[in-house]
């Protein structure tokens, strides 16, 4: 083989190969490209999600108050444990704080999870609508010196 036999044939393979790096490489950017915009497109769907998942969790904070607006927590009171819960609740809120209360007013009444001593466990009552809770934090200035309390039903994100 001639020296000018491979001379022509190392030119052919070069612009071969400059042919070949060019088909490359718009090859490579034509596929960034479209990596790219697939990146932004599902950036933009997660901003979405993000924007419709703080929605979301805002809805369900105030679903959650609205929930426990009607409900009320006692704690100091001692009981027996043989006494009826709800007779006990009607006689201490109408001879301590002045406000009769009914069946009528009062969904649920329950001891919550027991403390050291069983005889003053806080209590959750769970009214039928807020003016009742609210006349009853009206009169919570009668229970000062006291060890009688009464507080508000919060979700985990307002305590």
């Amino acid at each position: 083989m001639s020296n000018e036999n491979f001379v022509s044939i190392l030119n052919a393979i070069e612009a071969s190969a400059v042919v070949t790096r060019r088909e490359l490489k718009e090859y490579i950017e034509k596929e960034n490209e479209k990596v790219l915009n697939k990146l932004d497109e599902e950036k933009r769907k997660i901003a979405a999600l993000q924007g419709e998942c703080q929605s979301l969790q805002n809805r369900q904070l105030r679903f959650k108050r609205l929930h426990r607006r009607n409900n009320i927590l006692v704690f100091g009171l001692e009981r027996d444990e043989n006494q009826e819960l709800f007779p006990f609740l009607i006689s201490f809120f109408q001879s301590k704080l002045d406000v009769t209360l009914t069946t009528f007013n009062v969904n649920n009444a329950y001891c919550l999870k027991s403390t050291d001593n069983k005889k003053t466990t806080p209590i959750k009552m769970e009214f039928v609508n807020y003016w009742k809770n609210d006349l009853i934090f009206k009169q919570c200035k009668k229970l000062k010196g006291t060890n009688i309390f009464i507080a508000e039903d919060l979700c985990l994100e307002d305590r």
